[in-house]
């Protein structure tokens, strides 16, 4: 459902819009998962969503993460980013750090803003500030076709198979050689990815991957707990500073979706099966965290999935023709009250029928079929009520500050999700 959906929307705007087609084209709208109006984001107390090509954003947004020139904006309503309103941008897919949020827009162009301590949002296009409190345009012209971000680093994939990485590189995330932040945006060379191009790209937490048109996978940045399938040791961080080719028997051309957490690394076939590789805790095979038990041969987690999505240590899924149920899996060790993970996959059941996944760090959200938007797991930055931090569990808490500021812009008739909801009947 929601795969059809979404990828209906990108191959449109794609084939009769801005973009030719071509293979990262196609691959690249295969899944809900790999692009589209949902916001996959790493952040911890700030939530986005895309209404209406528009950006919207509320809980904390201190440092400019609230994209409208201001440094400190943390309890007040949600807000639409003014600046691509003003300029006629519309945005098609929006991804997201800590504290930083990219976005791209329908022309193919990518902008950033947020804390930008290591250039994560800015790409140093716009004066390598601190903070960049209005979107900075950080590629332009590249015709851009997918974007990702990991903790503190940015990626973006063009229509001719470049990858582009700016921000930190503590663990090699940037893919430039060196444990250094860049200070510009990087193109990683394309002798890289065996001089082809990129059809796919992913992110996990602190890192990178890649495949190209030939379906060879790479990764690169930290490779914690053998998450790029090699039996190595120690368990914790092992910096890749390049490119480097996945240890998995699979055909990367039979992969739609590629991502990771912090120590693992998951994958969507073709036929819907989802695969894990890394700590044993966080792909869902039911051990314990404190265990830090580890493979280097991917397991299978789930099957008949439409939708994948991993977390900074845990993952969601969407299973074909299931628009009542969420299926969640992984471990945060003593944060596990969040409430979004479980030792093997949990099915959640959700108010209504899915229409939209998206997430955070430590919390997802849900928008159903009556357009209530829905938030469950971590609460901090007040995410889910006003002047409230309270963690929230299953079936979720609806986030109605959020339906009434849509409403003041769009007219008390609207409602959230209005032409996805209208697809599905």
């Amino acid at each position: 459902m929601i795969q059809k959906l979404l990828s209906f929307l990108l191959i449109n705007l794609f084939i009769t819009g801005a973009y030719a087609r071509t293979d990262a084209t196609l691959l690249s709208t295969k899944t809900a998962s790999a692009g589209g109006s949902s916001s996959r984001t790493n952040t911890v107390n700030s939530g986005a969503i895309i209404e209406n090509g528009d950006v919207w954003v509320w809980g904390y947004r201190d440092g400019g993460i609230s994209g409208n020139q201001y440094f400190l904006l943390e309890w007040d309503k949600p807000e639409r980013v003014s600046y691509f309103v003003s300029q006629g941008k519309k945005i098609i897919q929006i991804a997201g750090g800590v504290q930083h949020f990219i976005a791209l827009d329908m022309n193919g162009d990518v902008w950033g803003w947020g804390h930008n301590g290591y250039n994560q949002a800015d790409g140093g296009q716009c004066g390598s500030k601190a903070t960049t409190n209005s979107p900075c345009q950080v590629l332009q012209g590249k015709d851009v076709i997918q974007i990702h971000a990991g903790e503190y680093v940015s990626y973006a994939l063009t229509k001719n198979g470049e990858v582009y990485t700016w921000g930190h590189s503590s663990h090699g995330e940037v893919g430039n050689g060196t444990l250094k932040a860049t200070n510009n945006v990087y193109q990683i060379p394309q002798n890289y990815f065996n001089n082809k191009k990129v059809v796919l790209i992913g992110a996990a937490y602190e890192g990178g991957y890649a495949i190209n048109k030939d379906g060879e996978i790479f990764g690169w940045g930290d490779e914690q707990a053998n998450s790029f399938g090699y039996d190595t040791t120690p368990v914790y961080q092992r910096s890749v500073l390049t490119p480097k080719k996945l240890n998995i028997s699979i055909d990367g051309k039979n992969i739609t979706y590629i991502c990771g957490g912090e120590g693992f690394t998951e994958y969507l076939t073709e036929n819907g099966d989802v695969y894990g590789i890394g700590e044993l805790s966080r792909i869902g095979q039911g051990v314990s965290p404190s265990s830090h038990e580890r493979t280097a041969t991917p397991v299978k987690i789930m099957s008949d999935v439409q939708d994948l999505y991993c977390r900074y240590a845990g993952s969601t899924a969407v299973r074909n023709n299931d628009s009542t149920h969420i299926y969640t899996w992984g471990s945060n060790g003593s944060n596990d009250p969040y409430f979004i993970y479980g030792s093997t996959p949990q099915k959640r059941i959700i108010n209504g029928k899915l229409v939209r996944l998206d997430g955070g760090k430590d919390n997802l959200y849900y928008l159903n079929d009556n357009g209530e938007y829905y938030g469950v797991g971590y609460g901090g930055g007040n995410k889910f009520a006003h002047h409230s931090n309270t963690n929230i569990d299953w079936p979720g808490k609806r986030i109605d500050f959020l339906d009434d500021a849509v409403k003041e812009v769009y007219g008390q008739d609207y409602i959230i999700g209005q032409e996805d909801i209208n697809k599905l009947k």
